[in-house]
């Protein structure tokens, strides 16, 4: 491509420059520069829309950007609705109440769980290959610094009085045994999947646990760490920073250190407080959460309760959760198409 590259010039642009180059991890962006060309999609469309109503105080819905995608067309939209956006309170630690209610997405997700506490199907785990010898008792260390360091891996759901609530348990409180558990590399994967699959039962347990695995008979001293946390407390996208934690903390233990981090400005459960805040009560005609139920109520109406689509197979009475992965080539021209045709519409 060897259209000029054109920098941009205007605060909307510089910010909306900056908002691309953070959220997609890229250095430079220009004004031509299309969002989906770069590498975006519409999941990271979300959290760019995010981004730029709160800088701008403005409403930026995820279409917008699918209707202009370059920094000078996104910034033409905006400049005319710039400063006109819904007054939201700042996203801060402040005083919490005596009993801290769950987020919606929280209560969502306390639901499912006590619905089947069981299921590992909310479950998120990550699998780090270490190679070399671990010191056990520092990596034990590490994860009380890391539990410390985020409410909601140490933070429990119970129901109080027909309630839900957040009783956030202190570090010293929550098992942290740290065991290096021997495996054969023929093991190695039924071993980590039986760990990764058990259940959490969110009201009673924490929802994070961890397991060290130490390869037997290798050539080189060889672990596993695999940690889990449940969907209530995380995200795909919270395991990247949770495993820079560990290790930042790991290699603080080692040399006999408490990790030097700076602590966190907002824990989950001052977020639940402002989006509480910030959503209002359904009982208020006029607060966004009322508006939300109206628009979304209006938009599912006579929507089927179940999408019937072809398989070839019966759907079978009790979900299974089972899946499996397929693999297949295509051609570069082909996938170029795919593509094309994919940011077009």
């Amino acid at each position: 491509d060897d259209k000029v590259f054109r920098a941009p010039e205007t605060l909307i642009e510089h910010t909306i420059a900056r908002v691309f180059t953070d959220v997609l991890g890229i250095d430079t962006v220009g004004l031509d520069d299309s969002f989906f060309a770069l590498g975006g999609d519409s999941l990271v469309a979300t959290r760019v829309a995010a981004r730029l109503g709160a800088a701008l105080n403005t409403e930026i819905s995820v279409r917008l950007l699918f209707e202009a995608s370059t920094v000078a067309a996104l910034a033409t939209h905006i400049e005319q609705h710039a400063g006109t956006g819904r007054q939201r309170p700042p996203l801060i630690a402040g005083p919490r109440p005596e009993l801290v209610p769950l987020a919606p997405a929280q209560q969502r997700m306390w639901f499912l769980n006590q619905y089947e506490p069981g299921s590992g199907a909310y479950n998120i785990p990550i699998a780090i290959r270490l190679r070399g010898e671990v010191n056990v008792d520092a990596m034990r260390l590490a994860m009380v610094d890391v539990l410390r360091r985020h409410e909601s891996l140490r933070t429990r759901y119970p129901d109080h009085d027909g309630t839900l609530i957040q009783l956030i348990e202190s570090a010293d409180d929550v098992d942290h045994e740290m065991t290096s558990v021997p495996f054969l590399p023929s093991q190695l994967i039924a071993m980590v999947t039986e760990f990764v699959i058990e259940g959490f039962d969110v009201s009673t347990q924490v929802p994070v646990r961890a397991r060290l695995f130490r390869a037997v008979g290798s050539e080189e001293p060889e672990y596993v760490l695999t940690v889990v946390v449940h969907h209530i407390a995380a995200d795909g996208l919270s395991m990247a920073p949770l495993a820079r934690d560990v290790t930042t903390a790991y290699t603080a233990r080692i040399r006999g250190e408490a990790p030097s981090w700076t602590p966190l400005p907002v824990q989950y459960a001052d977020y639940a407080l402002w989006q509480r805040a910030t959503l209002g009560s359904p009982d208020d005609p006029e607060s966004l959460c009322a508006q939300q139920i109206r628009y979304w109520t209006e938009t599912l109406d006579g929507a089927p309760v179940e999408l019937r689509l072809p398989c070839d197979r019966p759907r079978p009475v009790v979900m299974s959760y089972r899946g499996a992965t397929g693999s297949y080539s295509l051609r570069a021209g082909l996938v170029g198409a795919l593509k094309g045709f994919a940011r077009q519409h």
